[in-house]
C-alpha cells in the first residue's frame, strides 16, 4: 500500500513534535535501563574494574542477608504506607469537596504545602520535629506525660518515623488528585441518590468509589512505584540504620554501588526491584482496571 506524500508529511511533523520527549526517554530512561541490565551480569565496580560473572549475581542475591532484610523493610513500608496514605487522602478530599466546610482553600494549601519543598528539606525539618530533646513532637508527648521514644536511634521506631514523614508529604499530593476526580462526578447522580433515600456511606460506596475507580488505580500504581523506591528520607535521616532497620532496597543499591564499589551487584538488585514493581503494577491493572465510564 502506497503512502501519499501528504500522509508522510503529517507523520513526519507529528514525530518531529514528539522528538524532544522521545529523545529524553531514550537518553535518560531506555539507555540507562539497558546499561543496568548489562551491568547486572558483571562483578566488581568502577575502582576495582568489572569482570563478567554471568548469572552468579542473581544466584547469590537471595542468599545475601542484608538484601533480604532490605526487601523485608521495603515490603513492610509499602504495605503500611500505601493503604494508609490513600485512605487518609481520600477521606480528606471528600471533606474538602463538601461545600458546607469553611476555609477549604486554606486547608488544601496547608496539606499540599509539603509537596512544594524537596524531600531532603522535609527530612531535615522532620529530624528537628522528632529530635529527642528539642523536637516539638516529643515536647507534646512529654506534656501528655508520655515518655517519647528515640525515634531515629531505635530500631523499633526508626521505620515508623520515616512512615510518618511520608504520610506528611504524600497526603496532600493524593488529596489534590482525588479532589479533581470527585469534582468531575456529575452532581445529578448524588441528587438522584438523595431522592432514593441513599445515605452518606451508601452514596460513597455506590457512586463515589465506583466512579473514581480509574483515579484510585492510578494513585495505587504510582504509590507502589514511588514507595518501593523510597530513599531520600533514609539517606538523610538514618543511612539504613539502626541495625539495618530502615535499610530499603534502593538504599542498599546505593550503598553497594557508591560505597562498596559493587556496581554489578547493585545493578542486579536494581533489575530485581524493577521486575517486582513491574509484576505488582501489572497485577493491579489486571484486577482493578475498570472499563466503566460515565
Amino acid at each position: 500500500m502506497r503512502i501519499s506524500a501528504k500522509t508522510l508529511h503529517e507523520n513526519l511533523v507529528s514525530y518531529l513534535f514528539l522528538s524532544p520527549i522521545l529523545l529524553f526517554f531514550i537518553v535518560f530512561m531506555l539507555i540507562p535501563l539497558a546499561w543496568t541490565i548489562y551491568l547486572s551480569f558483571f562483578a566488581g565496580g568502577i575502582l576495582q574494574g568489572l569482570r563478567f560473572a554471568g548469572i552468579n549475581n542473581f544466584l547469590t542475591l537471595f542468599r545475601n542477608r542484608i538484601f533480604l532484610t532490605s526487601l523485608r523493610v521495603t515490603g513492610i513500608y509499602v504495605v503500611i504506607i500505601i493503604p494508609v496514605v490513600i485512605a487518609i487522602s481520600l477521606f480528606l478530599a471528600v471533606l474538602v469537596v463538601d461545600r458546607h466546610i469553611r476555609g477549604k482553600n486554606v486547608f488544601k494549601v496547608a496539606l499540599f504545602f509539603p509537596n512544594l519543598a524537596p524531600m531532603v528539606v522535609l527530612a531535615v525539618l522532620w529530624y528537628f520535629i522528632i529530635h529527642p530533646e528539642i523536637g516539638m513532637f516529643n515536647i507534646v508527648l512529654r506534656s501528655l506525660k508520655i515518655s517519647p521514644p528515640n525515634w531515629l536511634g531505635s530500631s523499633s521506631y526508626a521505620l515508623a518515623a520515616i512512615i510518618l514523614l511520608e504520610l506528611w508529604r504524600g497526603v496532600g499530593f493524593y488529596m489534590v488528585i482525588y479532589i479533581a476526580a470527585l469534582i468531575a462526578i456529575p452532581n445529578e447522580l448524588y441528587e438522584a441518590a438523595i431522592i432514593d433515600g441513599a445515605m452518606g456511606f451508601r452514596r460513597l460506596t455506590r457512586i463515589t468509589l465506583p466512579l473514581i475507580r480509574p483515579t484510585l488505580l492510578f494513585t495505587l500504581v504510582m504509590a507502589t512505584i514511588w514507595n518501593f523506591q523510597f530513599f531520600d528520607s533514609v539517606f538523610v535521616l538514618t543511612r539504613g540504620g539502626p541495625a539495618n532497620s530502615t535499610s530499603s532496597v534502593v538504599w542498599y543499591i546505593y550503598a553497594n554501588a557508591f560505597q562498596y564499589d559493587k556496581l554489578g551487584f547493585a545493578s542486579t538488585m536494581a533489575v530485581v526491584l524493577m521486575v517486582i514493581i513491574l509484576i505488582l503494577s501489572l497485577l493491579q491493572f489486571k484486577f482493578l482496571r475498570s472499563d466503566f465510564y460515565y
